[in-house]
């Protein structure tokens, strides 16, 4: 847990990109945060690659990043989600 204290208003917006975080002031926070992610996956063996069946279409998926504040303002966490995108 990181305890350092940021304004808000320097990072307080989501990223909406992997290829944002990735270029973001803090990229080893998120690196961190996705390969937490992808580690978790893992651990609970929640997929399994596989070739794609001819004539089907790939479910597309996303990153999802998120700073956790504390109550004091400090940073918490940085989160990162890999989520399917259910629509494709």
């Amino acid at each position: 847990m990181e305890h350092a204290s940021v304004a808000h208003t320097d990072i307080s917006k989501d990223l909406k990109t992997y290829m944002e975080a990735m270029a973001h002031s803090n990229t080893t926070k998120w690196e961190m945060a996705c390969d937490n992610e992808k580690c978790s996956f893992d651990m609970m063996g929640i997929y399994k690659v596989v070739p794609c069946p001819k004539g089907r279409k790939v479910v597309g998926s996303k990153w999802v990043f998120h700073i956790k504040w504390g109550p004091n303002g400090t940073i918490q966490k940085y989160k990162a989600c890999i989520v399917a995108q259910g629509f494709t």
